[in-house]
């Protein structure tokens, strides 16, 4: 694994070590892992985002959606960073949203990068306060003056950071039946069963 820069630490961090909690695609963007060397020649693992040719102008990846009352950013004052690898020029829009009751609440920024690694950083106190911010999207070459890609771009991102996430995480119940304890009242059948299999009544 990349060791150059650290993976941040507080908050909640995307590696990308697994990508069962990717929430959605949509216009032509896909995703994939994929692996890119770092500059101290080490590799780095991460998620690999293609905006295909003929891709709609606001295409992009869903990184993450949260329920209840979990969010990404309890304070908007500190940024969001990401560790960024880009095979050409190109942009990217990182945007968080809001949606209940019917209502949407989101906010973008676009973030210019440049062919090889980038490190980017998102500054939300701009937008509006008092909302529970709890879905993520990204948007590769975000550009309503385009609106059908006319060329492939390919970027790897990694170690996406919220420093002030609050996320509820509900516990799962235990699937696993209760051992079982035999009572002194039980009846034990020997039933000369060749697997050993003792009945109790």
């Amino acid at each position: 694994a990349a060791t150059v820069p650290p993976t941040p630490t507080g908050g909640e961090v995307m590696t990308f070590d697994v990508l069962d909690d990717i929430a959605g695609i949509f216009g032509g963007t896909t995703y994939a892992a994929g692996q890119r060397t770092e500059v101290d020649g080490t590799l780095r693992d991460g998620l690999v985002l293609t905006k295909a040719v003929g891709s709609d102008w606001w295409s992009g990846v869903t990184l993450a959606e949260q329920s209840g009352d979990s969010q990404y950013l309890t304070d908007l004052s500190k940024p969001v960073t990401m560790r960024v690898w880009a095979d050409q020029d190109g942009s990217l829009a990182l945007e968080i949203e809001n949606v209940a009751g019917g209502q949407s609440t989101n906010y973008a920024l676009n973030k210019d990068v440049s062919q090889g690694w980038n490190d980017l950083s998102f500054d939300f106190s701009a937008a509006p306060a008092g909302v529970n911010y709890n879905k993520i999207v990204i948007r590769p070459d975000k550009d309503e003056s385009v609106p059908k890609a006319t060329e492939e771009t390919v970027y790897l991102i990694d170690d996406v950071h919220f420093p002030t996430a609050d996320l509820k995480i509900t516990p799962v119940p235990d699937s696993e039946p209760p051992a079982f304890t035999a009572e002194v009242t039980d009846t034990v059948i020997f039933d000369q069963d060749p697997t050993g299999a003792v009945s109790v009544l």
